[in-house]
């Protein structure tokens, strides 16, 4: 059997993908990444992730990109954003164009259950949401319209649900900290700490 050449499956994947270390800085992505982001591949290696694709700190598409790939980080597992609005800048530098993606988050993990890399698959979906919002209060006879519809709908109700299962990890999390007795979680075959409390 022929050895695969992941290198080679990656770089021709027709989907969009970038590779992440645990920083959030970006190691390495295929071309069909860069035509979907209108980068070049010099201008994106090595820069933050938040550097090089820029949003306010404060804002809703930055708390939900950067709890996301923490998430990934502090747990070792794959994390999911079915809808997220991020504008990327534009190649000439006068503005940004507005975006929205879904987008997944997976682990690349080291021998011992710490997160090497984070593997980021993302999808163009603004076609869909600038359909869904010019159909928005009308009714949907055409069939794939009504399909398209659909998906955004069922998107929208487990983006609403993560973010209430993120507030209420966040809760648990601060709760976790506090405990008066010392508690401590370890993963993987290594027994790696991923988390303590104070005590």
């Amino acid at each position: 059997m022929t050895e695969l050449d992941f290198e080679a499956l990656f770089a021709a994947s027709p989907n969009p993908y970038v590779l992440l270390d645990p920083a959030f800085d970006l190691v390495a992505m295929n071309d069909a990444y860069l035509r979907v982001t209108l980068r070049e591949r010099a201008d994106l290696i090595g820069r933050n992730m938040f550097a090089a694709f820029p949003s306010d700190p404060g804002s809703a598409e930055y708390r939900q990109l950067r709890g996301s790939l923490e998430r990934v980080v502090e747990t070792g597992l794959a994390d999911h954003i079915p809808l997220i609005q991020y504008n990327i800048p534009l190649p000439d530098g006068r503005g940004f164009e507005e975006r929205y993606w879904s987008a997944s988050h997976t682990p690349i993990l080291r021998a011992d259950g710490a997160v090497a890399y984070i593997l980021q698959h993302t999808v163009d979906v603004t076609e869909l949401q600038r359909l869904r919002s010019l159909a928005h209060g009308a009714l949907f006879y055409e069939r794939g319209a009504a399909v398209e519809s659909g998906v955004l709908r069922r998107a929208e109700a487990v983006q609403r649900l993560n973010e209430r299962l993120e507030e209420e990890g966040r809760r648990l999390r601060a709760l976790f900290v506090q405990a008066p007795g010392f508690v401590a979680i370890r993963s993987g075959p290594a027994h790696v700490f991923s988390m303590t409390n104070l005590a």
